[in-house]
C-alpha cells in the first residue's frame, strides 16, 4: 500500500518524471514481500524507467555509461523496476551527504561521474537483505563494475567503475595554490603542480623589503591514516620535499559529521607542523 507521506515525496520530487516516481512506488510496495519480481513489466513502465534513467547517464562518464545502461535492461528482463535514483555529483552535494550522515567519504566517485546508485524507488530503499541487492550485485558485477557491499560499508545501490577519479582536479588532492593570509608581514605561498603523474611547483616567501625566497618541488607525499572502529578518523599527512630546503609536513583540514561521527579530509586548508602557519587553498 502507497502511503500519503510517499506519494508526497513523489510529487515534490525533482525528479524529471514524477509518474515514474509514483509508478516505482507502487512496485516496491508489491516487492516488498516477495523474494523476487513474478511479472513481466509493461512497455510504459519499460520506455518511462529508460527516459528517467538518461537524465542520470548524460552526466556520467562515458565509460559507466554502456555497462550501467546493459545492466539496467539485464535487471528490468528479470522483472525487477530497477532505476538509476543517483548520479554525478557536486561536491557541495557529497559534502551536505556526508554532514547528513547518507555517506562515509568526502571523496565518492559519484563527483567525477564514475559512479551511480540503483534502486527500486528514487525516495525509499528495501532492507539490506532484499534480494534485489543480490540480484543487482551480480548484474553488474558481470559487466566489470565494482559494488561497495563490505561489512564497514553496506551501500547497497551503489555501482562505479574500477579507475579511480582525478582528486587533484576534483580540488580533492594537493594540486593548486595554497596561501597564507593571515601574516601581515610575511605572505607564504605554495604552489603545488602535476605533470604526468609527477608533482613539482615552489615554495615562496615574501616579505616587505627583503629579497624573496624561493625553492623549487622536488616532490610531494601524500600519506592518507585511519584510526578507530570502522576506520572512522582519516587524517592526511602532506610532505613537501624542496631542492636546498628542509622538508615541508602538513596536515589537512578535516570536517567532522556529527551524524555518524567518521571525520574526513577537505583539502580546503594545509596546516603546518610545528608553527601556526595555514595555508588556505586559492580559488583560481
Amino acid at each position: 500500500m502507497i502511503t500519503r507521506s510517499a506519494r508526497k515525496s513523489c510529487i515534490k520530487s525533482r525528479l524529471a518524471h514524477a509518474a515514474v516516481c509514483l509508478l516505482a512506488l507502487a512496485d516496491v510496495s508489491a516487492l516488498a514481500a516477495q523474494d523476487a519480481p513474478k511479472k513481466e513489466l509493461t512497455s510504459a513502465q519499460l520506455t518511462a524507467l529508460q527516459r528517467a534513467d538518461e537524465v542520470h547517464l548524460r552526466q556520467l562518464h562515458s565509460s559507466l555509461r554502456a555497462p550501467l545502461r546493459a545492466s539496467m535492461a539485464e535487471l528490468r528482463a528479470l522483472g525487477w523496476p530497477a532505476q538509476i535514483s543517483r548520479g554525478a555529483r557536486a561536491l557541495a552535494d557529497q559534502r551536505r551527504g556526508f554532514v547528513a550522515g547518507h555517506s562515509k567519504t568526502l571523496r565518492s566517485k559519484h563527483l567525477c561521474g564514475k559512479a551511480a546508485d540503483i534502486n527500486l524507488h528514487p525516495h525509499r530503499f528495501p532492507h539490506a537483505e532484499h534480494p534485489f541487492w543480490d540480484a543487482k550485485d551480480r548484474v553488474v558485477r558481470a559487466r566489470g563494475l565494482q559494488v561497495l557491499d563490505v561489512p564497514s560499508f553496506r551501500d547497497r545501490p551503489h555501482v562505479e567503475l574500477l579507475s579511480d577519479c582525478d582528486w587533484d582536479a576534483l580540488k580533492m588532492g594537493p594540486v593548486g595554490v595554497w596561501v597564507d593570509q593571515e601574516s601581515e608581514l610575511e605572505r607564504t605561498t605554495l604552489r603545488i603542480t602535476r605533470s604526468s603523474g609527477t608533482y613539482g611547483g615552489a615554495w615562496v616567501v615574501e616579505r616587505p623589503g627583503e629579497p624573496l625566497r624561493r625553492a623549487s618541488i622536488e616532490r610531494v607525499q601524500v600519506d592518507y591514516q585511519y584510526s578507530e572502529a570502522r576506520n572512522r578518523k582519516e587524517r592526511v599527512v602532506v610532505r613537501v620535499h624542496l631542492e636546498g630546503a628542509p622538508t615541508l609536513r602538513f596536515t589537512v583540514s578535516t570536517l567532522l559529521s556529527p551524524a555518524h561521527g567518521y571525520e574526513r579530509a577537505t583539502w580546503e586548508a594545509l596546516e603546518q607542523a610545528g608553527s601556526a602557519r595555514s595555508l588556505v587553498r586559492q580559488s583560481p
